[in-house]
């Protein structure tokens, strides 16, 4: 699974600073750290980090006698007007002149024919590094709602010079030493990735962040800034960006067509004022995003007023009624394979299996839906239990199902999952080495020939599951199955006819662009559309 809030559309384009203690990428160890730059001025301390875009320096600037950041653009891929692009972005960064929330520019110039800036060093890191140490990659609503409002202050002056930032994203907010924020590299990464698009014929962004209009081609303006806004607030505060996916076009394919899933669901905490902001910001349509930094930073400063006062004098609520208020379908933006995906449930809920299957192409959000969906079954009382196909490991049979079988026991406590493991007990210790580990006086299951064992193994699974929805009802969530090896297959084409009359929703998710005839998930396929629990959730574009 890759990181999305650092997904680019091409290497060497785009790229959030990294730093040794929040990077796995080391300092680079080809050339030896440089002494100093521009003659001698800047004396260099120590290496900051380095993006696809730039390597930084901690530096001493001797004339004025202060630390600087001192960032030398990197020119691989640039040719002499993509060089002087950079050089005229940085001037413009220079013109927008001493603002508290601006990463204020010192000086530029040229080291060894690539350009440098020299910057105000902030102490604290960057929102990114921030994100990074949090536990949940979240930090408090407040908090977010502060650093946003400063950030706002930031865009409203740049904008009111006629500068669009055009990259806004945690990695080029940075952090003083008080926790106050400053934007910086305006326009820069712009400049960059413009000669490089000339010259490659590619688009080229931080994915995460970027605005639909961009995505498309069209000239960025202020509102495109605030939908960049909106989706690293959103990371802030949710612990992940508005969209995530199985590679940058799926990403930005959501980006464009699918309406984010409310933050609160990933985060209680959200105020709802502050999700209906982040929503506004988020909107698809730069006329329905507000108008102005301004007004974002006015609201947010109402918001901060009134969370203190709602801390004061919480509201109670009853999860109950929350439950019946919601509109499922609304906010997700899948209302009929939502519904569709809910009467499985019911039916599970009262004992009436059945095996769901939700189906498309990469980045249509069948993930996002899954988990919108594992949100509600955790309200009805089911189970929700997940294990991954993945591609390239078919040596690794019935993967899916050893994580899935995994997470359930170590949430329960021994005598429970003995219990439940009845006789089945040795086959499911053989596909579960944890459950040896737990109870080490399991036998060993006895020799028989590998297609008797293979369905002593099946039935040992079956009944395990029997038993533990009799406990509780469960969602056996099977993602990516274009990747499963066929064991898997086999596992799950024996598990539908056999748990029809069990509180147990089999859910499996995979992408038909992947299946040819001779698929091994099309074989299997054309036996379960047989089975009269079965359900078929196609996903499309919106």
């Amino acid at each position: 699974r890759m990181n999305t809030a650092q997904t680019k559309f091409c290497h060497g384009c785009g790229g959030s600073l990294t730093t040794p203690s929040t990077s796995s990428v080391p300092a680079p160890t080809a050339a030896p750290l440089p002494t100093a730059f521009a003659g001698g001025r800047y004396a260099v301390r120590s290496f900051l980090g380095e993006g696809a875009k730039k390597r930084v320096y901690l530096a001493h600037d001797a004339k004025l006698d202060r630390e600087v950041a001192f960032a030398v653009i990197k020119t691989d891929g640039l040719d002499a007007d993509g060089i002087v692009r950079v050089r005229r972005e940085a001037q413009a960064m220079g013109r927008l002149g001493d603002h508290a929330h601006i990463v204020t520019i010192f000086d530029t110039g040229d080291e060894a024919g690539a350009p440098f800036i020299v910057s105000q060093y902030r102490g604290g890191g960057s929102v990114e590094d921030m994100l990074t140490k949090a536990e949940g990659h979240r930090i408090a609503p407040a908090r977010a709602m502060k650093i946003a409002e400063q950030v706002c202050q930031a865009l409203q002056h740049a904008h009111g010079r006629g500068i669009i930032h055009r990259d806004l994203k945690p990695g080029n907010v940075w952090l003083d030493a008080e926790g106050n924020a400053a934007l910086g590299d305006f326009g820069l990464a712009v400049a960059i990735d413009r000669s490089r698009m000339t010259m490659q014929g590619m688009m080229v962004g931080t994915v995460a962040y970027m605005p639909p209009e961009q995505a498309l081609g069209r000239t960025p303006d202020a509102r495109s800034d605030l939908y960049a806004l909106g989706a690293m607030l959103y990371e802030m505060v949710a612990g992940r960006p508005p969209f995530l996916g199985d590679d940058a076009v799926g990403v930005i394919s959501q980006h464009i067509n699918t309406p984010p899933v409310d933050p609160s669901w990933h985060s209680p905490e959200c105020p709802k004022p502050l999700e209906a902001l982040i929503l506004r910001l988020l909107a698809k349509s730069p006329d329905d995003r507000p108008a102005s930094a301004q007004d974002v930073a006015q609201e947010l400063r109402r918001i901060l007023d009134r969370s203190t006062v709602d801390t004061i004098h919480p509201q109670q609520s009853d999860p109950a009624s929350d439950l019946r208020g919601l509109n499922w379908g609304a906010f997700v933006g899948r209302r009929e394979e939502m519904e569709s995906l809910k009467e499985g449930l019911e039916g599970a809920l009262s004992g009436k299996g059945s095996l769901a299957m939700l189906v498309g192409e990469p980045g249509i959000g069948k993930t996002r839906l899954a988990e919108e969906f594992a949100v509600y079954s955790g309200l009805r009382g089911a189970q929700v239990l997940t294990g991954h196909c993945y591609e390239g490991e078919s040596s690794l049979p019935y993967r899916p199902f050893v994580e899935a079988l995994r997470q359930y026991t170590r949430t329960r406590p021994d005598a429970e999952v003995r219990t439940q493991l009845g006789p089945g007990a040795p086959e499911i210790a053989t596909l579960v080495s944890e459950i040896r580990q737990r109870f080490p006086d399991i036998e060993e299951a006895a020799k028989l020939d590998p297609e008797a064992e293979r369905l002593r193994l099946f039935e040992s699974v079956t009944e395990f599951l029997h038993n533990a929805s009799t406990a509780q009802p469960l969602v056996l969530h099977l993602d990516d199955l274009h990747w499963a090896d066929k064991p898997s297959l086999l596992l799950l084409q024996h598990l539908a006819q056999r748990t029809a009359r069990d509180r147990l929703l089999i859910l499996g998710a995979y992408r038909d662009v992947e299946l040819e005839r001779t698929h091994p998930l099309a074989e299997a396929l054309g036996a379960l559309r047989r089975l009269p629990n079965y359900r078929r959730v196609l996903l499309r574009g919106l």
